[in-house]
């Protein structure tokens, strides 16, 4: 019996993008998910606009500037590995190639997932998750134009007491 690998191309590609799309990726409900295709990317961490206020009609209006500071150069990190299916796997094993495309999908969507739950990990100290003012993600004192402004929710360390604060304060 001769084997026919004509539609291995599409077997491979649809099974890979099954595989990829499978697991969970509640991460990307919080982290900002970018795909951009260039050399170099870099984002500007813009300061806030303040409250607009009241406005009686016809005097000017207050005029809020944006600023860049914090702005950071992503670096870009590549991984990955290759599967090979042999002759003999691919004569007896039914699906083989399919398979394999998926379990390659599962591990790409597992890769990202990772990356993404060991940045959060870390949200309190700035060695593996500072982001672009050389913070935590969540601290006190994240740089600001004429300041710092803190992201914490309590300013005690996160105890039962701190955490039924922050309960109550996400209820009102």
């Amino acid at each position: 019996m001769a084997i026919s690998n004509s539609n291995v191309l599409q077997i491979s590609v649809s099974s890979f993008w099954e595989g990829l799309c499978s697991p969970s990726d509640s991460y990307t409900k919080i982290f900002n998910m970018r795909e951009d295709d260039v050399a170099s990317l870099r984002l500007a961490s813009l300061t806030g606009i303040p409250d607009p206020g009241t406005w009686d009609g016809t005097s000017d209006l207050t005029t809020a500037t944006l600023d860049s500071t914090g702005a950071v150069t992503m670096s870009y990190q590549g991984w990955g590995i290759q599967v090979r299916v042999g002759k003999l796997q691919a004569r007896d094993i039914p699906g083989v190639v399919a398979m394999a495309s998926q379990k390659l999908g599962r591990a790409v969507a597992s890769k990202r997932a990772a990356l993404a739950w060991a940045h959060l990990e870390t949200a309190f100290t700035a060695g593996g998750s500072a982001i672009a003012d050389g913070k935590a993600l969540c601290a006190n004192d994240h740089t600001m134009t004429s300041s710092t402004r803190s992201n914490l929710a309590a300013d005690s360390a996160l105890d039962r007491s701190a955490f039924l604060t922050i309960i109550g304060q996400m209820r009102n």
